[in-house]
């Protein structure tokens, strides 16, 4: 006999999510004979904006108002409106595999939140406070190798409370040697 085997799946609800919103009907009457996406749409109406802007503002000025005729200005709004478009609806690899609102909008919080700020991280931690540079002196393994004595071990620092890294024979950090003895001063 033969048992049914079921198979679980796992749903990928991302696929779903990243699907466009796209309007096939604006009522009972009126059916589009294509889907339009709305963020097609909103991204053609920005940049109809931007090139009303600079008709109004720079071309009326460059050529004294001569460009009103109808055909002119229909090619001049609608064909980079319709490429323009197209190219900023769709994910592309200079958007980091996004739209252009998804990585507008990352590109904003990053913005705000940590290049405003100057805040510096490390480790994906963020270093409060952090605004003199931080420099390191060599490690003990390091001159010891240098001076042709690499296998020896690292010696205590002495000097000064100077706390100085320190690395074992293959240059991995094993922490920070402090001072354990008292400054004869």
């Amino acid at each position: 006999m033969s048992e049914k085997q079921t198979k679980e799946q796992v749903y990928n609800y991302r696929k779903i999510f990243k699907k466009p919103i796209v309007i096939y009907r604006l009522n009972d009457q009126i059916k589009l004979p294509v889907g339009v996406e709305i963020r097609r749409v909103a991204i053609a109406i920005v940049i109809g904006l931007l090139l009303w802007l600079l008709k109004v503002v720079l071309l009326d000025y460059i050529t004294f108002g001569l460009i009103n005729n109808q055909f002119i200005l229909l090619i001049y709004f609608l064909v980079p409106m319709w490429f323009g478009s197209g190219f900023l609806s769709e994910e592309r690899a200079a958007f980091n595999g996004k739209n252009v609102f998804a990585f507008t909008k990352d590109l904003l919080v990053f913005w705000w939140t940590v290049k405003r700020p100057h805040k510096r991280f490390n480790d994906e931690r963020s270093i409060p406070y952090q605004e003199e540079k931080v420099s390191f002196n060599e490690s003990k393994l390091a001159i010891m190798k240098e001076r042709g004595t690499g296998n020896a071990e690292p010696q205590k620092a002495i000097q000064n409370d100077i706390k100085e890294h320190a690395a074992n024979e293959h240059g991995a950090s094993v922490g920070v040697l402090q001072n354990t003895e008292p400054n004869n001063q």
